[in-house]
């Protein structure tokens, strides 16, 4: 079998047209990533559970990616899930309703909680097209568990949330995210096996890791928790994304880092990562093109969301 490194790290992202390659955008940043399966997934020919995307638009800018966990419960077949489905419909379905509701964004305090409300309407609608309730609960269990972490930015303003472990980084501080086993499609089961009235009925809520004016953000990373070993081994690449000018003079098509990417972290380290990832591994960066303006401060709240610096 091919080794993992000889097609390392693609920019497939889902639910992105291809026109989206050319995107102009009026902010003053690029955006890209990559997503790679997982040598683990790769070995016993399982897909990989990972999806991503982004958007680059005139005005806004924003990024997802999601992790389907592997094995959610004891009555699936091996204890291997298909939760691929439920992160490429996450990323899906979140790309629609951010773009449909990107007006209110910075203008209404409870956008994100709108959102999640939006994105649980659509999972609970699939649940009772798939007849979820003379099933139990192993449509859920199969396919509809699986982590998220998303940025939007504006002109203005910029967010970075989560439901679920990870990273993220907000100009060169990479932090992980310790809140493993959250799962939206969790909240899915507590309601479709009737274990809370309909009439207490509460969504949940993406958790908020940072937010505050666009002018503070130099780079943003966002990463599934198979990028661990890579992080680890190559930290400076992802704190250094501020001042390398490499990233500054490529195009702005949306590939534009890979090959960076290849020459400046895979392979320095191949001695280090001969068999990594072990899982799969995603991510999606943003960073600015032209310097500051303004003096915003971003108002980071990772500590408060389980956020712990690797410093």
């Amino acid at each position: 079998m091919a080794d993992w490194r000889s097609a390392p790290f693609a920019a497939h992202f889902v639910g992105v047209e291809s026109s989206m390659e050319d995107a102009d955008t009026l902010l003053p940043f690029r955006l890209s990533g990559a997503t790679q399966q997982g040598r683990e997934h790769q070995l016993i020919n399982q897909n990989n559970q990972d999806a991503a995307t982004l958007y680059i638009g005139k005005q806004y800018l924003f990024g997802i990616v999601c992790d389907g966990c592997t094995g959610t419960s004891g009555t699936l077949i091996n204890e291997v899930s298909n939760n691929e489905v439920g992160a490429k419909l996450t990323c899906v379905i979140l790309s629609d309703i951010l773009r449909s509701r990107m007006a209110h964004f910075g203008k209404d305090r409870t956008f994100l909680d709108d959102v999640m409300r939006r994105y649980i309407r659509r999972f609970q609608a699939l649940c009772t097209i798939m007849g979820e309730h003379e099933r139990g609960s192993t449509f859920v269990h199969d396919f509809l568990m699986n982590t998220v972490i998303g940025f939007v930015v504006n002109e203005t303003r910029y967010v970075v949330f989560h439901y679920g472990d990870g990273f993220w980084s907000l100009n060169g501080r990479v932090q992980e995210l310790r809140d493993s086993g959250s799962y939206v499609g969790s909240y899915l089961l507590r309601h479709n096996e009737g274990a809370v009235p309909r009439s207490e009925y509460t969504f949940p809520r993406f958790r908020v890791l940072s937010e505050g004016d666009t002018s503070s953000i130099e780079s943003l990373l966002i990463a599934t928790d198979g990028m661990l070993p890579i992080i680890e081994t190559a930290q400076p690449f992802f704190e250094g994304l501020n001042d390398d000018l490499q990233f500054r003079s490529n195009p702005s098509r949306v590939p534009y880092l890979l090959p960076a990417f290849r020459k400046t972290v895979l392979e320095p380290t191949k001695s280090l990562l001969s068999d990594c990832p072990q899982d799969d591994a995603s991510f999606v960066i943003l960073t600015r093109i032209t310097s500051l303006v303004g003096t915003g401060e971003a108002a980071d709240k990772s500590e408060e969301f389980y956020g712990i610096a690797h410093k």
